[in-house]
């Protein structure tokens, strides 16, 4: 046996060996692409199933009313009081997290699922 074979042996092994790591990171890839894929294609079902629920649901609704309350009834100086002790008290002596929580609710209702993903990605400690 001379030089030249082992050196093709050598190419030889060498070759089989890259096309190997070729392969299995071929399949790493694959299997990325599929969970991304699943990934949206769970989120449209989501979005889907949101906007069918939405029509048999009243929080949207529920929500626009309470948000808007305060704004009609700042227009009446009996109430005036009442709507600026309640956003005072909103402001200075609710917790953050209760805020936090009320306005993920809102989001939800109005299918805003953009505004939460941050946070629900650090409590989940999961990025997309």
């Amino acid at each position: 046996m001379g030089w030249a074979e082992i050196g093709r042996q050598i190419l030889g092994i060498a070759g089989g060996w890259l096309q190997g790591q070729q392969v299995r990171q071929t399949a790493r890839l694959q299997a990325d692409i599929a969970i991304e894929q699943a990934r949206a294609q769970h989120e449209i079902d989501w979005d889907m199933i949101q906007a069918q629920n939405s029509g048999k649901s009243l929080k949207d609704e529920l929500w626009t009313v309470i948000f808007a309350a305060p704004l009609v009834l700042i227009f009446f100086p009996s109430m005036q009081p009442y709507v600026i002790d309640g956003f005072t008290a909103l402001n200075s002596e609710v917790p953050d997290w209760y805020l936090a929580f009320v306005a993920i609710a809102v989001s939800a209702a109005f299918g805003y699922r953009e505004i939460i993903r941050p946070f629900m990605e650090r409590v989940t400690g999961r990025n997309r």
